[in-house]
């Protein structure tokens, strides 16, 4: 039988890009957001809120990501789970917590990106928790 050896495990390149848009968003930090993301990306956001729809351009989508912080009034905060990748697609799952007025945010969520020319094209976002989303989001 032949011997096992050990793998070193390490990121592919859609997994390392993935992480250094989450670790963006974190700071707020919209310039390598801007630098991370396809100029004619597309997101789509559900359900039935203010922020729902398809955003299109790196401008929208930065005007997107700049909505989630001013209306929790500062609080909104990613906390990413786990990634899965191949060579297209990166699928991360995340928890977003946030406060505002008296409403609670505390969702968990899946994020399917398509990876084209090494930059994610186009997301789509899925709520576990749709209702409990647009209920804050309003």
């Amino acid at each position: 039988m032949p011997e096992l050896t050990e793998v070193a495990a390490r990121p592919n390149l859609n997994e390392s890009l993935l992480r250094d848009s989450y670790a963006a968003l974190g700071r707020g930090d919209m310039d390598t957001i801007r630098r991370i993301f396809a100029p004619d990306c597309v997101l789509h956001i559900p359900g039935n809120n203010p922020l729902s729809g398809e955003k299109h351009g790196i401008d929208e989508a930065v005007g997107y990501f700049g909505e989630l912080m001013t209306r929790s009034e500062g609080t909104f905060v990613i906390d990413l789970h786990q990634v899965m990748t191949n060579d297209d697609y990166v699928v991360a799952f995340h928890h977003e917590t946030g406060r505002k007025g008296g409403l609670v945010l505390d969702n968990q969520l899946s994020v399917v990106s398509r990876i084209q020319n090494g930059r994610p094209q186009e997301i789509w976002v899925f709520y576990f928790d749709q209702p409990q989303a647009d209920a804050f989001w309003a």
